[in-house]
């Protein structure tokens, strides 16, 4: 499994670029747990799906973080996940019911509204 936090790539997404590269304890924790995210997901994941969720974290974190941290609380409470790379985020099985899941982090406006 490869980590989740890149190195070698210049990423869009300021949040990940600090989580990556500073040095400070703060981040240093928060890089840890957002890794300790990625390894309870992963095997949920078909590899489609994994390299999508690479990707989009250095594009927009806050998305990909929500959609990992959900994923991971319904996976300690318990419910049955999948995630695929088509279709909504997150596939829950909870007794006889399927419920999918978009998950969804809003982003500031263009407008002064």
């Amino acid at each position: 499994m490869e980590p989740l936090f890149d190195n070698t790539v210049v990423a869009d997404d300021s949040i990940y670029n600090s989580i990556r590269d500073d040095p400070a304890p703060q981040e240093q924790e928060a890089k840890m747990f957002v890794e300790s995210l990625w390894r309870k997901f992963y095997p949920y994941m078909d590899d489609s799906r994994r390299q999508q969720i690479r990707d989009q974290i250095k594009n927009d974190f806050s998305a990909t973080f929500w959609e990992m941290y959900l994923a991971c609380t319904l996976i300690d409470k318990g419910y049955e996940i999948t995630s695929g790379s088509t279709g909504p985020d997150i596939r829950v099985k909870h007794k006889d019911n399927t419920i999918w899941v978009e998950a969804i982090a809003p982003e500031g406006g263009n407008q002064s509204d």
